[in-house]
């Protein structure tokens, strides 16, 4: 997890804001994930994601977190979870570009 955390976090510029899925994060449907994304395009301050690995998250990762989001009270792989995280990336960008994707 250490290892993990200084890989992400030295890569990591201080101003991009650090998304990060975990368990103990906030739940969030697909619309609010849109609301904040835009939000984020707008001030146009990118964004990264992580997803935390098999052990957990390091607490220095979570600590420079900006957001903790919850994909799913289940637990997934780090795969599968980068496959739900993906998918509904896409979907929140179809809805801030109001096409007919998600309904």
């Amino acid at each position: 997890m250490e290892r993990e955390a200084r890989i992400i976090l030295d890569h990591l510029p201080p101003q991009v804001p650090l998304l990060l899925a975990d368990t103990q994060g906030r739940p969030m449907d697909t619309p609010a994930l849109a609301r904040l994304l835009q939000r984020l395009l707008e001030e146009r301050r990118g964004a990264a994601w992580a997803v935390g690995g098999p052990f957990g998250i390091h607490p220095r990762l979570r600590k420079r977190a900006d957001h903790l989001i919850s994909l799913s009270p289940l637990t997934f792989t780090h795969d599968l979870a980068r496959l739900i995280l993906t998918e509904q990336l896409y979907r929140a960008l179809t809805i801030i570009h109001r096409h007919p994707y998600h309904y």
